[in-house]
């Protein structure tokens, strides 16, 4: 259903909607218009439109609300905040406190930290740093790949997105990413050895000028839909990288702060560690607010370190402290990590079953309360249209569940304490909603 097509639904969704239509540019989020919902507030896992219709939300801002919407703890700290001092970048304590407390969560060689506003933002500053460092241009990035709007962490895309936007940041490599579900070299993980990783040193052969900064990756694709590799891939990526001279960046923008089941998803791998690591989205629960975390030795010489030459206008903003603050409060306060490690297990048993019994689905990939749902469109050689896939979003929304289920990955960011009853509702919808495509 397209914005237009739900003027003159209800008196309040119509003068929001009409206001939209007349104002906006068009090229808002997908989600935004297809669903044309309107919120008139939100409340752990809930929405409610202004005719009061409730929601559950599984989209959560693209995996942004944490701790979910409203909590009462992060609602006092910015309030407080917002009294005392809003604006600006000098030091505060509510920063200098968050600062010292994302530090714990850190190991003790990558305690240093850069903060931002966007996660294309913070993107473009590990480039920077990378390029700062190292003394070079090239950047590896992958297949499937996203990491923000920007001309440069554009360039990094490793799909369609960055059509007809040339020209883009020279000195881009793309290699496969582990898509062990769909592999395009055609093989089969663990037989497989994870061949991909060995192509990363042809193409550097064929492609490099010889002048490797660094190579960027999503430890979890997000954009990509929610594809979760092997660690093996992961690690031999990081090892490519140091015997190239490269620094490894993880793009942690969707998978940090407890989404995969550990507090940063590199904490998964045997001891690899990336050189810079870049956070968002959960950060600040909601609130802008993202952040470069380096090693120490990324960050011992180079321009970047000049004085304003990584700063942000809004990097490091008290308001999206406080949120930040709170957030990381509520996250070990509830031991929110430990119930994605507890809870995920049954939860991904339970979808892993559905390529088995419901033809719509092809296959299923989870990761904590990141989860991708592959369907059987017709491009990938199944039977499922455009028309149908947005038919389910439609649907489900109708059943009263938001979810990024539109295209052909569905992609599900439940809060890391929405309450199971809650949980368990929507994903009944769910596939209630992928056996009605079947009959279609």
């Amino acid at each position: 259903m397209s914005l237009h097509a739900t003027i003159g639904r209800k008196p309040i969704t119509e003068r929001v909607l009409a206001a939209e239509a007349a104002n906006g540019i068009r090229g808002i989020q997908t989600i935004v218009t297809l669903s044309a919902l309107v919120v008139d507030r939100a409340e752990g896992s809930l929405l409610w439109d202004p005719e009061g219709r409730r929601y559950i939300d599984l989209f959560m801002g693209v995996g942004s609300s944490v701790i979910g919407h409203s909590h009462p703890a992060m609602i006092e700290a910015v309030g407080h905040q917002l009294r005392r001092y809003s604006a600006g970048p000098l030091y505060t304590e509510v920063r200098a406190a968050y600062l010292e407390r994302l530090a714990a969560t850190l190991p003790d060689s990558h305690r240093n930290i850069q903060l931002y506003s966007t996660g294309s933002e913070a993107v473009e500053a590990a480039l920077r740093l990378a390029r700062s460092r190292t003394g070079r241009f090239e950047v590896r990035a992958f297949w499937g790949g996203f990491h923000g709007k920007t001309l440069g962490s554009l360039s990094l895309h490793g799909g369609d997105r960055k059509r007809d936007w040339g020209p883009l940041l020279p000195g881009v490599l793309h290699a496969p990413y582990a898509t062990c579900h769909d592999c395009p070299l055609k093989q089969s993980f663990p037989q497989c050895d994870v061949a991909c990783a060995e192509l990363l040193d042809a193409v550097l052969d064929g492609g490099s000028c010889g002048s490797l900064a660094a190579v960027i990756l999503e430890p979890v694709q997000g954009t990509n839909g929610n594809v979760a590799p092997p660690a093996a891939f992961l690690e031999r990526v990081i090892d490519f990288a140091h015997r190239q001279g490269a620094l490894v960046i993880f793009d942690e923008v969707i998978t940090s702060f407890g989404r995969t089941g550990s507090f940063y998803a590199f904490e998964q791998l045997n001891g690899a560690l990336p050189d810079i690591v870049v956070i968002g989205k959960a950060m600040a629960s909601g609130l802008p607010a993202s952040a470069i975390i380096a090693a120490d030795h990324v960050v011992d010489s180079g321009p970047f370190l000049a004085p304003s030459t990584g700063s942000s206008t809004f990097g490091g903003n008290p308001v999206s402290m406080a949120a930040a603050l709170s957030t990381l409060d509520v996250i070990q306060k509830e031991d929110l990590v430990s119930r994605v490690r507890t809870l995920a297990p049954h939860l991904c048993e339970r979808l892993q079953r559905w390529p088995q019994v419901l033809p719509a689905v092809r296959d299923v990939q989870c990761r904590g309360f990141m989860i991708g749902i592959g369907l059987n469109v017709q491009s990938a050689g199944g039977w499922l249209q455009k028309a149908d896939c947005e038919a389910l979003f439609a649907g489900l929304l109708e059943d009263g569940v938001l979810a990024m289920a539109y295209g052909d990955r569905i992609r599900l960011y439940p809060s890391l304490n929405i309450p199971e009853p809650t949980l368990n509702e929507a994903l009944d919808i769910l596939e209630g909603r992928l056996k009605t495509l079947e009959r279609r």
